[in-house]
């Protein structure tokens, strides 16, 4: 009983440290700017929630709303030399923090419709979200967080992605390239005439394509799934994996190459190019 009492009190002592170490700053803040003055956009996130979406009129709105332990202002907006910063952070990182007792804050970027800037998202453990807006060029690179962009229209999208689900839904892109050291990669009714996807360690599924001139996946041990929304008109292919487990399931498709390890061939006349590896995944193509 003595030794439950004890493990009891720690837990009490541990319970009223997070709780207080969770009280901090409180920050609501909206700002707005004008798309004229604004050339780039750039946000960087320690830990906070990112939302990105349509706004309701014609100006940009940058919003904060959550609480900081630091007394300086931790989350803010800047516009210099045309660049539209958005940062938040938090240098010190206690064991407190690092306990997830709910989400400490959420970043809202709001964008009109007929703006396309180019925007650079720098994002710590935070996950985010973009939807329904346009870019000239999006470039993120995530630590940890969990991320879906859907219903783009974005003429170049690089991802750069250590760990936590990447999702591309919808959209239009004129070029993808989405490199993933963990985590699941989904990627479903994209359309993009140019895709390169590669994880080392995560899976990747492609569903509900169209046929395009290239799409490149490749995988280090994480299976592929590739399914299209019609069966290829006109597509060369090449699929391999050292697992010795590749399916793929086309009509009228013919094969210089039909093995356990390694399919190619082609459908129709081979103009447009997909071309899938994997060093130990599964694969399945359709």
């Amino acid at each position: 009983m003595k030794g439950k009492g004890i493990w009891f009190c720690m837990f009490l002592l541990l319970l009223i440290g997070l709780t207080g170490c969770g009280k901090g700053k409180s920050i609501t803040t909206e700002e707005s700017f004008e798309p004229g003055k604004v050339s780039s956009i750039a946000i960087e996130s320690d830990s906070w929630d990112i939302q990105i979406g349509k706004s309701a009129d014609s100006n940009i709105h940058v919003g904060f709303k959550g609480s900081s332990k630091e007394e300086r202002d931790s989350a803010t907006a800047r516009l210099q030399n045309g660049e539209l910063a958005i940062q938040q952070s938090e240098p010190q990182k206690s064991f407190a923090n690092q306990v997830t007792l709910g989400k400490a804050g959420t970043i809202k970027l709001d964008l009109p419709q007929d703006v396309s800037l180019p925007l650079k998202l720098v994002n710590g453990d935070g996950d985010f979200k973009v939807e329904d807006v346009s870019f000239s060029e999006l470039t993120i690179e995530n630590d940890s967080g969990y991320a879906t962009l859907s219903n783009l229209l974005v003429d170049k999208l690089n991802v750069l992605t250590k760990s936590g689900d990447f999702k591309l839904l919808s959209g239009v892109y004129d070029q993808v390239k989405v490199v993933a050291d963990s985590g699941y990669v989904t990627m479903s009714k994209v359309q993009a005439p140019r895709a390169e996807v590669s994880a080392s360690s995560g899976e990747v599924a492609v569903t509900g394509i169209q046929e395009s001139p290239d799409l490149a996946i490749r995988t280090g041990s994480g299976d592929i799934t590739v399914s299209y929304q019609e069966n290829p008109a006109s597509l060369s292919f090449l699929v391999s994996s050292l697992s010795e487990d590749v399916t793929v399931r086309f009509k009228n498709a013919s094969y210089t190459a039909d093995v356990p390890a390694r399919k190619e061939g082609m459908v129709g006349a081979g103009v447009n190019r997909l071309s899938v590896s994997s060093d130990g995944g599964t694969i399945v193509i359709r």
